[in-house]
Parts: C-alpha cells; structure tokens; sequence
C-alpha cells in the first residue's frame, strides 16, 4: 500500500499530461517534429519513469525487514530502530524529491531533442506550453502522491515502528508541515486549474474548438481538486474530531480515554500533550479515590476494632451463659435420671409384686384377675416411657423412620380422642373436636407420627386439666398448603419462662420432688420433632392460670 498507491498518482499524472500534449501541445508540432516528439515522449517513458520508480521502491523496501523483524517479535538495535523510525517519517519527502525530479527532467527531456534534431523551426509557443503543462501534470501528481505517501505511512507503518514512543519525540526527523501541506494542496487545487485555462486561453487562435478541451481540463482539475481535499481531510480533520471527542469525553467525566492516534506533524505533539494532561488528571482522581479508599478503610478498621470488642464481650457473655446453661442441663439431666428411675422403679415393683401375690395358689379367682390387669398397666406404662426413650435417640440419631401415605385425618382424631376418652371420664373432662370444612377428607402424611404427636398432646392436656373440656381444632391455613391441629386445655397453664424450656429433652415443667403429676419430659419434645419431621412446627400459647393451646403443623403435601 506503502509503495503502490503512490506509483499510482504518477501514473494517472502521467495519462494526464500525455493527454494534454496530445490534444493542445501537438498542434503546434509540424512534419518530422510530431513523430521525433512521440518517439522521445517513449523513450522518457521506459527510462526515467522506471528509474525514479525504482528508487521509490527501494527506499520502501528497505523498511521491509526491520517492519518483518518486529512483526515477528525480535528486538531490533535501537541505531537500526531510530533508523527506520526516520526513514518512515521522511518518505513523504523522498517522494516529493525523486518525482518532482522525474517530472522536471522531463521538460528537457522533450525540448532539446526537438530543438537539435528537428529539421523544422520550432513554435516559439511550444517553449511556452509544454514546460507549462508538464509543470502542472507533475505538480498535481506529486502533491496528492505526498498526501498518499503521508496518509499510509501513518496507517500502516508508524504503529509498528513507534510501538512505545510518539513519532514526533524521535531524533532528527523532519516531518512535512501542516503550512507544507497548505501550499501543496493550494498548488493543486488553485494555480494547476488556473494555468491550466490560461494557458488553453494564450494559446488558442480560435476559441471555438478550445471550448470543449477546456471544459474537460476544468473538469479533471476540478477532480484533483477533490481528491486532494479528502486526502487533506483524512490527514487534518480525523486529528481535530478525535482531540474534540476526546475532550468531549473527558468533559462529561470520562478519563479512561486514550488518542492513540500517532503523527510526526504538528499534530503528534498536541495528542501527546492532551493524553500526559489525561493521564495526570486520572493519576490525580486515583489519588484522590485511594485517599477516600483509605479513609474509608480506617474508619471501617476503627467500627471493626469496636465490633470486634463488643464481640468478644458478647462471647464472655456468651461463655458466661452456655456454663450456666450446661451447669444446668447437667442438674437436669441428673434430676432427670433420678426421675427416670423412679418412673421405671415403680411400674416394675408393682410388676414384681403383683407377679409374687400372684404365686399363691389360694389366691381368689377376682383378684387374681384385678392383678392380672395391674399388671398389665403398669407393663403398658414401662413400654409408654421405654419407647419414648427409643424415640427420642432415633430422633437425636436422625434414623426415626417416617412412612407416608394418604391417610383420614378424621380418623386419626377419632382414634386419639376414643384412648384418652376414659381418663376424660374419670375427671370429669369433656373433650371436643372441631374439623373446619375446609380440611380435606384426605392428606399424604405419616399416619402413625401424627396420632404419636397428637396422643401425646391430648394426653398432656387431659393429664394437667382437672376442670373444664380440652378442644381439639382442626384448620387449613396458608392456602391448603398446611394443616394445623390446636389442642386447647383450661388446665394451669405454663409460666412464661417455661415454655421454651418444656420442649427440652430431660426437661419437665415441674422437676420438684413434690410435683402431682408423673412423666418423662419426653413426650412435648417427641412431638415437636415429629411435627418437623412432617413438614411442620409445634409452638405453644400459655397464660399461667388460664390455660394452654398447642399449635400443630403439618404439610399435607410433602
């Protein structure tokens, strides 16, 4: 691109003049003049032209290895490297020098054969036009050939050769102007049109035939004129709207940008000079986020240090209150087995006993029979409180099997109520159910962990009301996706400090040695697992004097 396009513009410079001889110049050509005149015009063609091009090309192509070099990532010697560095920015200029020296030595080119070898005398016009008009072929072809050269230079060359370092800062180069590029372009676009006509309008006899050739020369100068312009817009205007994006850009806040435009011309200085500013001020704003940063570190350092000492007071606390807490589990926990021992004591001594009693082959048939049944409860209450044992370490061990299927709550209620429907009785109790419309006739659960948690509930409520009725309620909530089980006694209810704590396992409400009622402590913390286990909760309302209500939850669902 570097070395073609170039050539190119002197080709067209060439066609241009040659065209222009052809039409205006050779008219004032007469016999032998006109042939010697084709002949040198062919002779110039084959040897300057191609040896000005060579020279073109070779002061290219000796760019060609230092550019492979570096594309390929090797290191070149920086005296290789500045080198090279100045042979791109000055490439304009060797272009500049071996075509205006190509097209100047054309005007001796073509005059002295004709001058020495032509028979005829010549046009005293033909000395006047022809350095005319090649004068303004050549000074049109090299100035949009140095706009080329200048325009892909800075395209394809200076981002590999000044890979760390701005074109303008390198040693002894010597870049074209923008005041250079000025008066190229007025040369092409103003004084090459304007001889161009003039000299169409001195040499015409007659203006007729002039007319159309003169149309057309207004119209390829015209052409160059364009041409040349958007070569200058690409050099001038693409510099000017980057620098006015770019402090758009940093106007509106945004410091990350970065001109990576590179030019040896008036304009490298400036974009460098915009991107240090640039990059000061965005040294300056880190600077100033990194102090914000850091007190905003010291300051969440100090709430952390004060975090920190509240937490480790919370711990002491917290040290404080798991020793009381495991002070008291280990006085519950031997309270509890001293309970434990009586529970299982007294059901066995009356087993032993009765089973002695019963020994005595004299022994009234009636009363061995009312022995017999003795001993059959208090079986049914040693095998009550060794299964809730078992239960609760399956429980603590995560292995209490839970079986589901679809099962009638109804029936499980009727079945609950009809065990602890005796004891009601003898106390005088009157237990009710209320099944709300909206419970479905069937739900998927575990049958057997439901009446267990129930059995226990309804027992504790019977057991601890001495007055009054015991309800049991049965409701959907949260759209059918639970199933809630209130069981409400007008029992003594439970002092606010105790409730949290009846849940406990080895917990009793009353651990005194004076307390009316037997137990484990077991069942209320069976049956809260048990609730979970089937999707829900168990919690507890209580008014000490007033009673209590037990709410039951269960996902119908899972």
């Amino acid at each position: 691109m570097v070395a073609g396009l170039p050539v190119l513009t002197q080709i067209i410079g060439s066609l241009f003049n040659i065209w222009y001889n052809t039409a205006h110049v050779t008219p004032f050509l007469v016999g032998d003049q006109i042939e010697l005149f084709s002949h040198t015009i062919f002779l110039f063609n084959v040897t300057i032209y191609p040896l000005t091009t060579g020279i073109w090309l070779l002061a290219v192509a000796w760019l060609y290895r230092p550019l492979m070099r570096l594309q390929n990532g090797d290191t070149l010697p920086q005296a290789t490297l500045e080198k090279a560095r100045r042979r791109a920015v000055h490439l304009p200029w060797w272009f500049l020098a071996n075509t205006a020296g190509g097209w100047v030595l054309c005007i001796p080119g073509l005059l002295v054969p004709l001058m020495l070898m032509a028979e005829s005398p010549l046009d005293p016009q033909l000395l006047t036009h022809l350095p005319i008009s090649i004068a303004i072929a050549g000074l049109t072809s090299v100035s949009q050939g140095v706009f080329v050269v200048e325009l892909t230079t800075e395209r394809w060359l200076y981002r590999r050769l000044f890979q760390n370092k701005a074109p303008s800062e390198s040693a002894g180069v010597h870049p074209l102007s923008l005041r250079g590029r000025g008066i190229l372009w007025l040369v092409t676009a103003a004084i090459c049109p304007v001889f161009s006509l003039l000299l169409l309008v001195l040499g015409s006899d007659t203006m007729v035939p002039d007319r159309l050739f003169a149309g057309a020369v207004s119209v390829m100068a015209v052409a160059f004129a364009l041409v040349s312009a958007w070569l200058m817009s690409r050099l001038l205007v693409e510099p000017v709207e980057k620098l006015r994006s770019a402090a758009q850009s940093v106007a509106a806040g945004d410091l990350s940008v970065h001109i990576d435009l590179l030019r040896a011309d008036e304009f490298g200085p400036l974009i460098q000079e915009f991107n240090v500013m640039v990059g000061e001020l965005r040294e300056q704003e880190r600077l100033k986020r990194q102090i914000a940063e850091r007190t905003r570190d010291l300051e969440v350092t100090t709430t952390q240090l004060k975090t920190e000492a509240e937490q480790r007071q919370q711990v002491t606390n917290h040290l404080r209150s798991a020793l009381s807490s495991a002070e008291n589990a280990s006085r519950a926990k031997t309270e509890f087995l001293a309970n434990m021992s009586h529970e299982l004591r007294t059901p066995l001594s009356a087993i032993l006993g009765f089973t002695e009693i019963l020994q005595d082959a004299g022994l009234p048939q009636d009363t061995r029979q009312e022995f017999t049944s003795s001993i059959e409860k208090s079986g049914q209450h040693l095998l009550h409180i060794i299964n809730d044992l078992l239960d609760l370490t399956s429980i603590q061990s995560g292995k209490l099997p839970v079986t589901k299927a679809d099962c009638a709550p109804r029936e499980i209620l009727q079945e609950v109520v009809e065990l602890v429907h005796v004891k009601a009785e003898q106390k005088g109790l009157q237990i009710t159910c209320d099944v709300q419309p909206d419970v479905p006739d069937l739900f998927h659960t575990d049958a057997l962990r439901l009446r267990q948690a129930l059995l226990n509930l309804v027992g504790n409520a019977t057991k601890f009301t001495d007055e009054g009725s015991v309800t049991v309620r049965v409701s959907s909530i949260a759209a059918g996706q639970l199933i809630r089980f209130d069981i409400e006694d007008t029992g003594p209810g439970i002092a606010e400090d105790q409730i949290e704590r009846i849940f406990e396992p080895f917990t009793l409400g009353d651990m005194s040695t004076t307390r009316t009622h037997e137990g484990t402590g077991l069942g209320l913390p069976i049956s809260r697992h048990l609730a979970q286990l089937l999707g829900g909760n168990l919690v507890v309302e209580s008014t000490l004097g007033h009673g209590s209500s037990f709410q039951l939850t269960i996902d119908p669902s899972l």
